[in-house]
């Protein structure tokens, strides 16, 4: 399977959802984006519902952020922030990833919370008077979003506020767009590593008159994902990149670039990029400790590697990874294993090793695979990549794409 396509991708969901909070929090912000992801729309909701709320046009106090971990750690905190009684749905899928963290960080700014059922529905309740300390301790080891999620809503207190950053070195970066959005609205703060302290408030009130905007580009992550398909034939032109953003899975570029991806910029179009139908060439390794979303369609161009080449691919994955929309180490192995490939885990080092076997090529020609997508949106363009290069897949619930990637399958069908 192959296709053709030229246009745009939607723009970072990581990147707007960090821009809507804070246009929450500065309505002089001006945000230019392209987007129909399910988080992203549940974010503006929820947002419009608050405001609306605040201005005794609804009495409601109860937000559905879908299944959008950031929609959820993000909106929490931004709920926190403001004195109230709030309640946040959570879906099934989202009460089972990790959120522990965030309620900590809650308890830290002497908020109250509480996890409770009512209707089969599981409700994260949050009773606050407002942040009341003018410090916490933030721990990145399973996530960077609780730190974003924090420095967003930090950004206009009356006083300076200081976040100290345990395991920041296990991070995967992603805390880097947030800092980078604050420089963008003029947000004055310190970057210590293990302490970040924003400055108050009278810094960011010489600049609320002021007309600022934020142009969001083209999701990384999904453009990588689509690349992945030049490499079973497809032709794809992508008019609205951003090379200069600061979203870790940028990097991805430079790995398809040496897996043998033929592609080019517009020198006359700077947020233009092309790319043609490409052999996939061999890596030893594939570095993704900074890329937990890039490793699902990656470990499917590994093990092309190692079937075309017949050689061994080692992958560097995060510890991130497992607390995802599903915990996409686990997923991802036992779906090669499947197909016949030979996979050797390295708990320790985080290193997966991926080799071919003798029954890889029959079983990818006879095998009908049956797999379960964990309603996670990654897998699911895994799975879609795989079925370019001939394997015969079904799984379930393949509308979960929708969460990052509106029009995924309509770019995968011409």
């Amino acid at each position: 399977m192959s296709f053709h396509y030229s246009g745009k991708i939607e723009s970072s969901k990581s990147i707007v959802n960090r821009a809507l909070i804070l246009k929450a929090l500065m309505p002089s912000l001006t945000l230019e984006y392209l987007s129909q992801a399910e988080d992203v729309l549940n974010l503006e909701n929820c947002i419009k519902k608050f405001n609306q709320f605040q201005n005794q046009k609804s009495d409601d106090h109860t937000f559905d952020v879908g299944s959008g971990g950031t929609t959820f750690r993000f909106f929490s905190l931004f709920l926190s922030r403001h004195p109230g009684l709030w309640k946040i749905k959570m879906s099934d899928q989202l009460a089972k990833r990790p959120y522990q963290d965030l309620l900590e960080i809650l308890n830290q700014l002497c908020v109250d919370t509480e996890i409770t059922k009512i209707s089969h529905e599981t409700l994260l309740i949050i009773k606050s008077k407002g942040w009341k300390k003018n410090t916490c301790t933030v721990d990145l080891s399973k996530s960077s979003q609780f730190l974003s999620g924090v420095l967003l809503s930090a950004i206009n207190l009356n006083g300076p506020f200081e976040i100290k950053c345990l395991n920041r070195e296990l991070s995967s970066g992603y805390e880097i767009i947030t800092l980078d959005l604050l420089n963008q609205i003029s947000v004055n703060y310190v970057d210590q590593k293990h302490r970040i302290l924003i400055q108050p408030s009278s810094a960011l009130n010489k600049i609320t008159s002021k007309k600022i905007s934020i142009n969001v580009g083209a999701d990384w992550s999904s453009v990588i994902s689509i690349l992945c398909f030049c490499f079973s034939g497809s032709t794809i032109e992508i008019t609205n990149i951003n090379i200069t953003s600061k979203e870790p899975d940028l990097h991805g570029l430079e790995f398809l670039k040496a897996m043998g991806l033929l592609m080019e910029t517009d020198s006359s179009n700077a947020a233009a990029l092309s790319a043609r139908p490409s052999q996939l060439k061999a890596l030893k390794e594939i570095n993704l400790e900074k890329n937990p979303d890039l490793f699902p369609v990656f470990s499917v161009l590994a093990s092309q590697m190692a079937l075309n080449h017949n050689c061994e691919v080692t992958m560097k994955y995060p510890e991130q990874l497992i607390y995802k929309e599903s915990n996409r180490l686990k997923a991802m192995m036992n779906v090669l294993e499947e197909m016949g490939f030979l996979i050797t885990n390295d708990i320790k080092n985080q290193i997966l090793k991926i080799k071919s076997s003798n029954e890889c090529i029959s079983i990818r020609s006879k095998s009908e695979f049956q797999f379960e997508s964990h309603s996670d949106h990654r897998l699911v363009m895994s799975f879609e990549l795989l079925k370019s290069f001939g394997y015969k897949i079904k799984y379930n619930h393949p509308e979960c794409v929708k969460k990052s990637f509106h029009n995924f399958f309509e770019i995968l069908n011409g």
